[in-house]
C-alpha cells in the first residue's frame, strides 16, 4: 500500500509542483515589489475576509475535479490497471491510494500557502499592521478550503467513470443548484462552495459545522459511488468508451458534449457578470451651473429643485455676514461644488471653494446654515491670509468658533445652539478645560476631541463680540494676517501678540468667556445631572473576541453610547473607528474591537451622543492592552 501511494505521488508530482507554484507565488514576487516590513497578513490573504474566498473555492473545487480525472481513467485506457490489480493490494486499496495521493497534494499546497503567508508578514513589526497572523484562523481557513477541494476530488472520482459526459452532468447539476437555490434557498446548502464564504462572529472565523458535515457526507457518498462504478464495470465501460470515440457518431457526441460545456460556462459567466454590473450600475446625470451675485454653484441636474431653493437664499446669507467679516467688499464669487462630498462632513471650505453634500443635509434651513458656516471660513481666510493658515493649529478655536457663531446668529436652526453649548459646558466643567487646552489642536487630538473647537469656540467668539462689538472678529483676523507679524510663536505668545495687535485685551475676553460658561453651567444643571459619565475596559468574550465593555453611571434616556478606537495616540482621525451601541439587559454596552486594530495596544474613547444637532460628548482617551 505504501509503495503504491509513493508511486501515485511520484506520478502526480509534476502537477503538484505546478499547483504549489500557484499557491506560493506570492512568496516569490511580493519581496520584489515592496518592502517586507510593510506587508500585512490581511493584505496578502484577502481570502480570509467575508465573501472574498468564493473565487478561490471554485478554483480549488475544479482542481480537485481535475486531479480525479487524471487517476483511474488513465489507468484503464492505458490498460495498466490490470498490473495494479495483480499486486498484493485489494482493489479498494488501489482506489484509496489514488484518492489519498491526490488529497495529500491538495492539502500540502494549502499548508504551504499558509506557511508562505506567515513568512511574508513575519518581518512586519508595526504595531498596527504587523503580528496579524492567527494560527487558529489559518487552520480554519485550511479546513474550509480543504473541504471544498476534497468535495471536488470525491465528486470527480465518481464522474470520471462517465469521462467527458461526467463533466456535462456536473455542469447540469451546478446549474440546477444555482437556479433552484434562488427559488428554494435550502437547496443552496448542497453546494460545497458555501464553505468558502468565510463568515465571522465578531473577530472569530466561524466554522459552519452543519454544512461541513453535509459536505463530508456527500464526499463519502461520491467516494463510495466511484469505487462501486469503477470496480463493477470499469474495464468494460472503458472498452466501450474507447470503441465509441473512434466512430464518427461517438466523435460527434463528444464534440456536442464539449460545445454544451463551453456554452454552459459562457452562459453562467455572462449571467454572473450581468448581475455584478447590475449591482454597480449607477444613473449618471449631467452637471449644471447656477450663478448668483456671490456664488457659482455646480450641481447635478436631478438636484435642481433643491439647488434653486438654496441659491435663492444664498446671497442673503452672504450679505448677512457683512457686519462681522466685511462681506460687502468686491470679491470674486465663491465656487460651491454640490457634486462632491467629504466623508462624514456636510461641508468643507477649501480656500475660495466650498464643497457641500446637499443630499446628506436634512432640511432647507440646515442647508442654509451649513452654507453660512462654510462661507464664514472663506471670508475669514480672505482677511487672515496665509498667516491664518500658518497658525491653523492654534487658531481652530477662533476659526471654527466664528463659523459656528455666525451660523447660529444669521441662519439659526432649532436646538442647534442650545445643544452645542450644552456640549461645551459639559466638556468645560467635567474636564476642567482651560483656554490653553481649547485652542491647542494637538492637545485636543491627543487627549480629548478636536470637535470641541466648534462648541467652545462659539462661546469664545460670543465673548469677543460681547467685549468689543461685531467688528471684533474681522479686526482680530486682520491682526493675525498682518504680513509683519512674528513667526514661530508659542501658543500663548501668539494669542497675546494677535490680541494686542488688534487692540484687545486677552484677559478681558477670557474672563467674559469663563463667566458665561459658569452661568451656562448653572442654567444647564438639570441637563448635566442627566448626562451620564461612562467608563469601561477591554475583555475577551466567550467566543474569544476582544470587546470594549462600558457602563454609564446613570440612565441613558434617549442618548446612545459611542466609542472611538485608534491604533496609537498620534494616529490621524482618518484612522479612527467609531461604533455605537445600545444598553444591554445588565445596563452595560459592548463594542467589538475592529478587526484591523490587531496590534498589542490601542486607545479607546467612550462618549454619549445626546443630540443629533451636535457632536457627541466624550471622556478622555484611554490606552489599553489587548487581552
Amino acid at each position: 500500500m505504501r509503495a503504491l501511494l509513493r508511486k501515485e505521488l511520484g506520478y502526480l508530482a509534476p502537477l503538484g509542483a505546478v499547483l504549489l507554484f500557484c499557491f506560493v507565488a506570492d512568496v516569490l514576487y511580493m519581496p520584489a515589489i515592496g518592502p517586507l516590513d510593510e506587508i500585512a497578513w490581511i493584505d496578502i490573504q484577502e481570502e480570509i475576509l467575508p465573501g472574498k474566498a468564493e473565487g478561490s473555492g471554485l478554483f480549488l473545487f475544479l482542481i480537485g475535479l481535475t486531479l480525479a480525472y487524471g487517476l483511474l481513467p488513465r489507468e484503464h485506457e492505458e490498460r495498466t490497471i490490470e498490473f495494479l490489480y495483480s499486486l498484493p493490494v485489494s482493489r479498494f486499496g488501489v482506489y484509496s491510494a489514488k484518492f489519498m495521493a491526490a488529497w495529500l497534494i491538495l492539502i500540502g499546497c494549502l499548508v504551504m500557502e499558509q506557511v508562505g503567508y506567515w513568512l511574508l508578514q513575519a518581518a512586519n513589526a508595526n504595531s498596527l499592521t504587523g503580528h496579524q497572523f492567527s494560527l487558529a484562523t489559518a487552520l480554519k481557513v485550511m479546513l474550509l478550503k480543504g473541504a471544498v477541494a476534497t468535495s471536488g476530488l470525491a465528486l470527480g472520482m465518481a464522474l470520471s467513470f462517465a469521462r467527458h459526459y461526467g463533466l456535462l452532468i456536473c455542469a447540469g447539476a451546478a446549474f440546477l443548484i444555482w437556479r433552484g437555490g434562488e427559488a428554494f434557498p435550502p437547496l443552496a446548502r448542497v453546494s460545497p462552495l458555501r464553505l468558502a464564504s468565510m463568515e465571522y462572529q465578531g473577530r472569530t472565523l466561524v466554522v459552519p459545522w452543519a454544512d461541513l458535515g453535509l459536505q463530508a457526507f456527500f464526499a463519502a457518498l461520491f467516494f463510495a459511488l466511484g469505487y462501486w462504478l469503477w470496480n463493477r464495470s470499469g474495464e468494460h465501460l472503458t472498452a466501450v468508451y474507447m470503441c465509441w470515440t473512434e466512430r464518427p457518431l461517438g466523435k460527434a457526441g463528444l464534440g456536442c458534449a464539449t460545445v454544451c460545456l463551453i456554452v454552459a460556462g459562457f452562459t453562467a459567466l455572462d449571467v454572473h457578470m450581468g448581475e455584478e454590473e447590475e449591482d454597480v450600475r449607477f444613473t449618471t446625470f449631467q452637471n449644471s451651473r447656477l450663478k448668483t451675485g456671490h456664488y457659482d454653484f455646480t450641481y447635478s441636474t436631478e438636484m435642481r429643485s433643491q439647488v434653486l431653493e438654496l441659491a435663492s437664499a444664498a446671497d442673503g446669507v452672504y450679505l448677512a455676514l457683512d457686519p462681522w467679516l466685511e462681506a460687502a467688499a468686491e470679491r470674486p464669487p465663491i465656487v460651491v461644488d454640490l457634486t462632491s462630498s467629504k466623508e462624514n462632513l456636510h461641508g468643507i471650505a477649501l480656500r475660495e471653494k466650498i464643497v457641500l453634500d446637499l443630499a446628506g443635509i436634512g432640511t432647507e434651513e440646515e442647508a442654509r446654515s451649513v452654507l453660512c458656516h462654510e462661507t464664514s471660513h472663506v471670508l475669514a481666510g480672505r482677511i487672515g491670509g496665509e498667516r491664518l493658515i500658518e497658525y491653523s493649529q492654534q487658531t481652530g478655536l477662533l476659526n471654527e468658533g466664528l463659523a459656528q457663531y455666525l451660523a447660529f446668529e444669521r441662519t439659526p436652526v432649532p436646538n442647534h445652539r442650545r445643544d452645542s453649548r450644552r456640549l461645551a459646558v459639559a466638556a468645560w466643567s467635567r474636564h476642567d478645560l482651560a483656554f490653553e487646552d481649547a485652542c491647542d489642536y494637538g492637545w485636543l487630538e491627543a487627549e480629548m476631541d478636536t470637535t470641541l473647537e466648534y462648541a467652545l469656540g462659539e462661546l469664545w467668539v460670543a465673548a469677543l463680540v460681547e467685549c468689543y462689538g461685531q467688528e471684533a472678529p474681522a479686526r482680530l483676523l486682520r491682526a493675525i494676517g498682518r504680513k509683519d507679524g512674528p513667526s514661530d510663536l508659542e501658543l500663548m505668545a501668539f494669542w497675546q501678540d494677535s490680541m494686542q495687535a488688534a487692540g484687545f485685551n486677552l484677559e478681558r475676553v477670557l474672563l467674559c468667556w469663563e463667566r458665561n460658561l459658569a452661568e451656562l453651567e448653572g442654567q444647564e444643571q438639570a441637563f448635566l445631572e442627566r448626562l451620564p459619565r461612562i467608563a469601561g475596559g477591554l475583555l475577551e468574550d466567550e467566543h474569544g473576541d476582544v470587546v470594549l465593555q462600558a457602563r454609564p453611571d446613570r440612565p441613558l434616556g434617549d442618548a446612545t453610547c459611542v466609542a472611538r478606537f485608534r491604533p496609537y495616540p498620534d494616529a490621524p482621525e482618518s484612522m479612527y473607528e467609531v461604533l455605537y451601541a445600545d444598553l444591554e439587559e445588565d445596563g452595560s454596552c459592548r463594542f467589538y474591537v475592529p478587526e484591523d486594530l490587531t496590534g498589542d495596544t490601542l486607545e479607546f474613547q467612550l462618549g454619549i451622543e445626546f443630540s443629533l444637532a451636535t457632536y457627541p460628548w466624550f471622556e478622555r482617551w484611554q490606552p489599553a492592552t489587548l487581552p
